[in-house]
C-alpha cells in the first residue's frame, strides 16, 4: 500500500503475485508500508 499526502491510499497488490512498477514521490511525507498474513518470498526496494 501507498501513502503519499493527503490523497487516498493506493493498494499495490492483493492476495498474491507480484508487482512491478516505478512509484514517483513527492516532497513532503511518503508512506510504503506492508500489512500481510502468512507472508513468504522477497521483497526489493531500490530508491534513487
Amino acid at each position: 500500500m501507498f501513502v503519499s499526502g493527503s490523497d487516498d491510499p493506493e493498494v499495490l497488490m492483493e492476495e498474491s503475485g507480484e508487482w512491478s512498477g516505478t512509484i514517483k514521490l513527492p516532497k513532503g511525507g511518503n508512506y510504503l508500508f506492508i500489512e500481510a498474513d502468512d507472508l513468504y518470498g522477497s521483497m526489493k526496494l531500490e530508491v534513487n
